[in-house]
């Protein structure tokens, strides 16, 4: 009796691959060996300290998205809504709220 082919795995990781190009960086492996290499990445992921991702520039100003300058402007806003919000933070919050309207003036 032959072992059952082993069961291709169900999710795709797209991904640049070793040759320089776009590809499934799962095609190959088992379902086993593709779901202990898709924790190991989200593991590694969710490890990650202190990564904040601020996408900006016109990426989906048309879905209502916002520009960089925005996206600053109402982060500051958000922060400074926060009603725990220690005074020293208020300087910092003034400081680039400044910088960024000076920018505009120019």
């Amino acid at each position: 009796m032959t072992p059952a082919a082993p069961v291709p795995i169900e999710y795709r990781l797209i991904g640049p691959t070793e040759g320089g190009g776009v590809g499934d960086l799962l095609v190959g492996l088992d379902q086993r060996q593709g779901r202990i290499r898709l924790q190991a990445l989200i593991s590694e992921w969710l490890r990650m300290e202190n990564l904040v991702v601020l996408t900006g520039s016109g990426t989906s100003v048309s879905a209502g998205g916002k520009t960089m300058a925005n996206l600053e402007k109402e982060v500051l806003a958000t922060i400074e809504a926060l009603p725990d919000l220690p005074p020293s933070i208020k300087p910092i919050i003034e400081s680039r709220k400044n910088a960024v309207a000076s920018a505009r003036a120019c």
